[in-house]
């Protein structure tokens, strides 16, 4: 085992959301697999909260199961915060992209809706977003071939 898994697990389970914060420095690619086996060996919902952080930075693909128990876990007033961001986390990760980010931490129902919708087997992508949250979907870009050039406005 990597020297480093037993000082991040630490960390994690101390349960100080800035010391985590921090540790995602010493997150490395070839350290999520370790991280992922470990996921299952924590016995509380804060634990694999704090673990999720560590997600924040690196793509995990062979980690869709661990991102979907982690959307199961129970929200709470006391835990929103830290626990949304780790299901946001958990949603980027399973869509390969972490471009969902932004928009699910700033509109918390359109988060929820997405939760749902991947529990129920969807993926999570921009469309399932743009779907459920029409409203605050970017706007549709034309190609440069398709606009009018500015003499053409004068006929």
């Amino acid at each position: 085992m990597n020297e480093q898994l037993p000082q991040l697990l630490a960390i994690v389970k101390r349960g100080d959301a800035a010391e985590i914060e921090g540790a995602r420095d010493l997150v490395r690619p070839e350290l999520l697999p370790g991280l992922l086996d470990a996921y299952w060996t924590l016995n509380t919902w804060e634990d694999k909260a704090g673990l999720m952080q560590l997600f924040s930075d690196y793509m995990a693909p062979q980690g869709r199961a661990v991102m979907l128990d982690f959307l199961t876990a129970p929200t709470t007033a006391l835990n929103e915060e830290y626990f949304i961001s780790g299901k946001i986390v958990a949603l980027c990760q399973l869509a390969g992209t972490f471009e969902l980010y932004e928009r699910c931490w700033y509109n918390r129902p359109l988060c929820l809706a997405v939760i749902e919708r991947v529990l129920a087997g969807a993926t999570p992508n921009r469309a399932l977003l743009d779907e459920l949250d029409p409203q605050s979907a970017p706007a549709a870009t034309t190609s440069p071939k398709s606009q009018k050039k500015w003499w053409q406005f004068w006929k």
